[in-house]
């Protein structure tokens, strides 16, 4: 599922996700810096993933737990730094629910 949002898309497709950028940023935030890049890879392999992106460039993700029938949960979502106050990150989470 891709979606265009401004300049942005948010797609499900793994393959476009930056995981080194994901790392970086799980590694700053105060949820999961103490995650080791083994589990991150894990939990993006074992759960639907969505990135926001520039062009190339990986500026948001989220990741959804889920047993793709009655729940979900909305975990690990970051929008970069620079990037926040657009409204991306009130789209990703719109596209996702």
């Amino acid at each position: 599922m891709d979606f265009v949002y401004g300049e942005y898309l948010i797609s499900d497709n793994k393959e476009m996700l930056d995981i080194p950028t994901i790392k970086g940023f799980l590694a700053r935030s105060y949820w999961a810096n103490k995650r080791s890049d083994e589990t991150i890879e894990k939990s993006i392999v074992s759960s639907t993933c969505y990135g926001s992106y520039q062009a190339d460039i990986q500026v948001g993700f989220a990741r959804v737990v889920t047993d793709d029938a009655t729940m979900y949960w909305l975990c690990d979502v970051f929008i970069h730094e620079e990037y926040r106050g657009q409204g991306l990150g009130k789209k990703l989470i719109e596209v996702i629910t």
